[in-house]
């Protein structure tokens, strides 16, 4: 009689939060490993039921079907428990540093959220001298050291080939400014909505709506397809000319002096061994050394993308919105080296792509991130990827951040060392349901615009140490219409705190997963939580 109930307990509500056992021994917490023990406990269950794995699906048609609908929204209901082992796959290329790897994260993930194929494209071919000095790059300055010339044809090369890519899919947008304000419109979250009545409240539904109708009609996946495939490919090329590089980082901080350039796509830095100041909007900036720091904006409408590349030293990083490796109609790429550092900016920043891709890579260091909305791996109509490799780090946002996906996006934050703190503040009142609880939709989760817009993937991925997430509304691996957010955590004694649609919450025609694999852990929630499917959801 308990057999059957503890079975009854597991299946109710088509529910799922995994909890794998602490890694003793030879206990394989492989990907492969842990899928095929999750499908076989699943199976056993059923069995005792008389039901089959295949039992567990729901009807993917009961709604229309809207434009930004995939493939991956038709397997939350006709094979959810398949979509774990999709995950699988994807961590296990975020574990990977290898471009082969990389390259297979964004063929595994673009089709899926709807962007189309990655294609590969290749800029680390160097520019001749003569061919940057033909677009106003002015290498012949007295000013500009033999080494910083290298450096400057190096990577201002590669640079100006994806932005050369992305101009030209900017020029095959209709509506380019009218589709920016509106789709910022739509995804900027504000704290007026709690002092609004209801007959206020849905005067702006209906007119969202008609502005959602009005955005979908612009949007063109063509176009994000070829800005992202171009700041992702950017991004692979810039780590090989990195290496390159750093084999010869002796002789560039002692011949490399700081100086700024102006060129017709924006102002280009390149930073010596002292502790710079960069202040403004920057197309480019490349520092070899040194504790800099970053006074950044975006304000220069030439500059729709941007890149810097810091290659040590503890630097400081703050912004307005839209800046640091933020990808705003186009490509922002921002990569690390090493040292401890400090992020912080306000809205569709850090890692935040919006109709574009948005990277930030840190390499090494005990790092802080701080943003408001729609940053820290949030992906909106694109792609934002928040990648640290090791270090203790703290986390803090709003709202819409930590692994968010939006429409269309991808957002992504991986992990891969250190004890870190996630925490998720948001200002933002839960005005449906409660009067002193907050939206987070942080830590892995996926927000569609109901009834209109199918969302996206949001996957928080940390690969080990003892780790804090806290968040109130909606966090730690939820769905909500017809997306896909999760969070998994590989390993360490970890903690999680949250309030409700949390935890493996899947939330009107979505998937929540939360799958934490090894360690001893501890779960605090409440309604709606800790696997839980509310509404033909899982």
């Amino acid at each position: 009689m308990l057999r059957t109930r503890v079975l009854l307990i597991l299946l109710i509500g088509s529910g799922i939060c995994v909890h794998g056992a602490i890694n003793r021994g030879n206990v394989d917490t492989s990907a492969s490993s842990r899928s095929a023990r999750f499908t076989m406990s699943i199976d056993t269950a059923l069995s005792y039921l008389g039901m089959r794995v295949s039992d567990l699906s729901m009807p993917p048609d009961l709604l229309d079907r809207d434009r930004h609908r995939t493939y991956l929204h038709d397997a939350l209901f006709t094979r959810p428990l398949a979509v774990q082992q999709w995950l699988d796959t994807i961590v296990s290329h975020l574990r990977s540093r290898h471009e082969k790897s990389q390259m297979a994260l964004w063929d595994t993930t673009m089709p899926a959220v709807g962007l189309g194929r990655f294609r590969r494209a290749f800029h680390a071919h160097v520019l001749s001298a003569d061919e940057l000095q033909q677009r106003a790059i002015p290498l012949d300055t007295l000013a500009l050291t033999a080494s910083a010339r290298i450096l400057v044809i190096r990577f201002v090369g590669a640079f100006l080939q994806a932005y050369d890519a992305v101009s030209s899919a900017r020029m095959s947008q209709r509506g380019l400014d009218g589709l920016q304000r509106m789709l910022d419109s739509l995804w900027t979250m504000s704290t007026e909505d709690e002092k609004l009545t209801l007959w206020q409240v849905t005067e702006n539904e209906t007119a969202g709506r008609e502005s959602l109708a009005a955005a979908s009609a612009l949007v063109d996946t063509s176009v994000i397809s070829l800005i992202c495939s171009s700041g992702t490919s950017l991004h692979l090329d810039l780590l090989h000319l990195i290496t390159e590089t750093l084999r010869a980082e002796d002789v560039l901080r002692k011949e490399v002096i700081s100086i700024t350039l102006e060129t017709p796509f924006g102002r280009i830095a390149i930073g010596g061994p002292g502790d710079d100041l960069y202040q403004g909007d920057y197309a480019m900036i490349l520092d070899v050394a040194g504790n800099d720091s970053y006074h950044l904006t975006n304000d220069d409408p030439r500059s729709h993308s941007s890149c810097i590349i810091d290659i040590s030293g503890n630097d400081v990083y703050r912004g307005s919105d839209h800046v640091i490796g933020a990808g705003h109609f186009g490509f922002g790429v921002l990569i690390d080296q090493s040292g401890d550092d400090d992020y912080s900016a306000i809205d569709f920043s850090i890692a935040s792509g919006m109709y574009g891709v948005g990277i930030v890579h840190d390499a090494a260091g005990n790092d802080i991130y701080r943003s408001r909305t729609n940053g820290q791996g949030a992906g909106i109509y694109g792609i934002g990827i928040l990648r640290d490799d090791a270090g203790h780090d703290l986390y803090v946002c709003a709202a819409q951040s930590q692994a968010f996906g939006g429409t269309n996006g991808a957002g992504i934050l991986s992990d891969l060392q250190g004890n870190d703190r996630y925490v998720a503040v948001s200002p933002f009142a839960d005005v449906l349901r409660y009067d002193d609880h907050q939206i987070s939709f942080a830590q892995g989760a996926a927000l569609g615009s109901r009834p209109a817009a199918s969302g996206g993937l949001g996957l928080l991925m940390d690969a080990s140490g003892n780790d804090l997430y806290s968040a109130d509304i909606y966090g730690q691996g939820t769905g909500y219409w017809y997306g896909v957010g999760a969070l998994i955590d590989l390993g360490g004694d970890d903690r999680y705190d949250a309030y409700q649609y949390a935890q493996g919450s899947g939330v009107h025609f979505a998937l929540g997963i939360l799958n934490d694999c090894a360690g001893n852990d501890v779960y605090v929630s409440h309604g709606v939580s800790q696997g839980c499917g509310h509404d033909i959801a899982t």
